[in-house]
């Protein structure tokens, strides 16, 4: 009889056990993914695209990285936010003023190091467990033309952790021939442009190759039952730029899919 108690005591451990990091499991799953906006916020300062953002926000466990890019006056790639030129120590608010050279000289804040294409690349090379998420606000064939050429100059293993945003559906059109050459991690339709409704979004996203959108959170308290009508037809949802705890977990609630943020790290 001792046997049979201390036997069944066992089993019910292992159970509790089992049961216990089972819904860890499922809790940590359902929490909404955590998209570090513009490398993260570093020392407070926030749309930096640094390399000092990214080493914070890596360390402090984060994965996924949106960062902006634009085209310097000589058609490279470097890492710069629009309307965030004054801060730079030579502040002029246009990235076309700057070769990819003369950019990688300058300082954000005097204290931060501009990043380009490379940089990140390497980034990734070194830390094969980031995920980057591009913004361009827009596409062209001039960006298109740059990224191509980036791309070729890197690990296949680099290309299927890149995620690019669209903005509306001509950019698909022209990104799209880079589908014949790098597999990527995916595409991303985020909705601030948007001049189309919701009935499209969804058709287009479904003929797309697309599996997600991303809105603003203002979208999200003004359009919530639409958005979540969207999810209901399996596309996942991204809302942006979330940095108030209280709207993390509204969208958590909501069952939504992520948020991009500046300070939110490690939620």
């Amino acid at each position: 009889m001792k046997f049979i108690t201390t036997a069944l005591f066992v089993l019910l451990l292992l159970y509790c056990g089992t049961l216990t990091t089972f819904c860890q499991t499922d809790s940590s799953a359902a929490k909404p993914l955590v998209i570090c906006h513009a490398f993260g916020s570093v020392d407070g300062y926030t749309y930096t695209n640094s390399r000092e953002a990214f080493m914070a926000n890596y360390r402090a466990g984060m994965r996924y990285f949106e960062v902006d890019f634009a085209l310097s006056r000589d058609g490279q790639l470097i890492c710069y936010h629009p309307g965030e030129g004054r801060r730079l120590s030579t502040p002029v608010d246009d990235a076309e003023c700057f070769t990819a050279r003369e950019y990688a000289k300058l300082r954000i804040d005097e204290r931060y190091h501009t990043m380009n294409i490379d940089e990140v690349q390497r980034l990734m090379i070194n830390y094969p467990d980031i995920y980057i998420v591009t913004d361009t606000k827009g596409w062209t064939k001039q960006l298109v033309r740059a990224f191509t050429d980036a791309l070729w100059k890197t690990r296949l293993s680099v290309h299927s952790r890149i995620i690019l945003q669209i903005y509306k559906p001509s950019d698909y059109d022209l990104i799209a021939p880079m589908f014949r050459y790098f597999t990527f991690g995916g595409v991303i339709y985020t909705l601030y442009q948007l001049d189309i409704s919701y009935q499209e979004v969804l058709d287009f996203v479904r003929d797309k190759r697309i599996f997600a959108i991303a809105v603003e959170t203002e979208r999200l308290h003004k359009r919530q039952s639409t958005i979540l009508w969207l999810k209901s037809h399996g596309i996942n949802v991204y809302v942006f730029t979330v940095n108030d705890r209280a709207m993390s977990e509204y969208v958590h609630k909501l069952g939504l899919d992520g948020i991009y943020t500046d300070t939110l790290i490690g939620s």
